[in-house]
């Protein structure tokens, strides 16, 4: 199911990628998990690049709401694209939603991901690569050479050899029974789920430590899980062919999920 209004070829989304995205999962009530910090987010963006509306927050959550309804969404996942528009000729930016069926099997929350290293290096540097732009070829083309090679995802490393992120979520480790998560400035998004289980740990008592880990650090792990809002939170077995820990979820990794389900 597709919804647009008025894109037009000259459209600098259509020209150059220039768009932003977010992505949400309804679920079967038909309601989205911290919908507000999604907005927050695409908004900030919107207002980062100087995009040339007069869209509000308000706006946003709005139409987001109404299309939800309108559409009867539940257990779907949805995208929100807002592109960037052409001033020079006149063209605002353009409002548009898909849809998607949530294939994800409740088995992988189990089994766990198999994760491969990317040969492509992230640039910490980029001026895109804390937002949720669509120039996301990069990100596309190595997520499916995964899923080529018989893996999940793969993992990116940045110029300095540290981990980032994965093509589509945000990575966490257990190393000596304290929770890790590499450092924004590392050159990764600044995932809505990743936020909330930092807030949650410290709630619960635990320590997470936001910082630059190279990924023989990784490959030590005691665990390691990947987070995102669609899938939630997802254990990671395997890196390279390389077991993690035991090979079966952790327990920090299985008490943040329980606690994600409850809210999700």
């Amino acid at each position: 199911m597709d919804c647009f209004s008025g894109i037009k070829p000259d459209d600098f989304g259509v020209l150059y990628g220039f768009s932003l995205f977010e992505t949400f999962l309804v679920n079967e009530y038909g309601r989205v998990f911290l919908i507000e910090k999604h907005i927050d987010r695409l908004f900030d963006s919107m207002r980062h690049f100087g995009f040339d509306s007069h869209l509000t927050k308000e706006n946003l959550l709005s139409m987001v709401m109404d299309y939800i309804k309108k559409s009867d969404l539940k257990n779907t996942i949805l995208r929100l694209t807002v592109t960037c528009g052409n001033k020079n000729k006149g063209i605002d930016p353009a409002i548009l939603f898909s849809t998607r069926e949530y294939t994800y099997s409740k088995t992988i929350y189990k089994t766990g991901f198999r994760l491969m290293v990317s040969g492509l290096v992230k640039n910490a540097n980029s001026p895109v690569i804390a937002h949720k732009t669509g120039n996301y070829l990069e990100n596309y083309m190595e997520g499916q050479r995964a899923l080529n090679n018989g893996f999940d995802d793969v993992i990116f490393l940045n110029a300095k050899g540290e981990i980032t992120e994965t093509s589509k979520s945000n990575i966490f480790f257990v190393h000596d029974g304290r929770l890790h998560t590499p450092h924004l400035s590392c050159g990764l998004l600044p995932g809505i789920i990743r936020k909330w289980v930092i807030e949650k740990t410290k709630d619960l008592g635990l320590l997470c430590e936001e910082g630059h880990y190279s990924l023989e650090t990784l490959l030590c792990a005691e665990e390691v899980f990947v987070t995102n809002s669609v899938i939630g939170i997802v254990p990671v077995n395997n890196i390279d062919n390389k077991l993690v820990g035991s090979g079966v979820r952790g327990k920090i990794a299985a008490l943040l999920m329980k606690e994600l389900q409850d809210v999700m």
